[in-house]
């Protein structure tokens, strides 16, 4: 694990940019993302959804961090929609050997670093979950390039790039594809009266 972090490191030079693969994750879930169906492409963001009706059920927008030189995936950052969420959701797959109390920084533009925390590592990764609030959606659409921070196993910092191109597209195809908020069901007995009898 520590071997594959170093290696990591030494090609962060080398990395590219690009869409979401097959194994994106869709809450992005690796099991939504191996059935989900590519809508659309912004810049260096694409819009993907999933389900039997493609683009009516779940849908996210993702971008992958890839070593050029063996197609590996090093991070997915993807963003997601909830029914009765005001605020998208980010979700991102980091690579394992990360140390986790720190957490993860996030900093556009050379800004200010923003903390969050890493919530579990699975095999496909660690998962780190926030909420985009109105403030950090306006800078990201704003800038040009974020970076996540993380630290590797002997403390060192790592700064994995990611582009902002096409970002505010993204996000506007994202929410006209927002799922229905969830309905209350009715209330039983509403329309009765102590008899059990309906009202006339």
């Amino acid at each position: 694990m520590l071997q594959a972090m170093y290696r990591i490191i030494l090609l962060a030079c080398a990395v590219a940019v690009i869409g979401p693969c097959a194994t994106a994750d869709a809450t992005p879930g690796e099991k939504d993302a191996a059935k989900s169906t590519l809508i659309a492409t912004f810049k260096d963001w694409r819009l993907e959804c999933t389900g039997k009706n493609a683009g009516h059920d779940r849908c996210f927008i993702a971008q992958n961090l890839m070593v050029k030189s063996s197609g590996k995936r090093v991070m997915i950052f993807g963003i997601t929609r909830e029914p009765n969420q005001s605020m998208p959701v980010a979700v991102l797959t980091l690579p394992l050997g990360i140390t986790l109390p720190p957490g993860i920084g996030l900093r556009v533009d050379g800004g200010t670093i923003r903390r969050f925390p890493v919530q579990r590592c699975l095999r496909s990764g660690c998962k780190t979950v926030f909420r985009l609030t109105p403030e950090l959606t306006k800078i990201l659409k704003a800038g040009l390039k974020a970076e996540v921070l993380v630290r590797d196993a002997t403390g060192k910092a790592v700064a994995l790039p990611v582009s902002l191109l096409g970002l505010t597209a993204a996000l506007r195809a994202l929410d006209a594809r927002r799922p229905a908020p969830n309905r209350p069901p009715p209330a039983t007995g509403a329309s009765e009266h102590r008899s059990g009898k309906p009202r006339r």
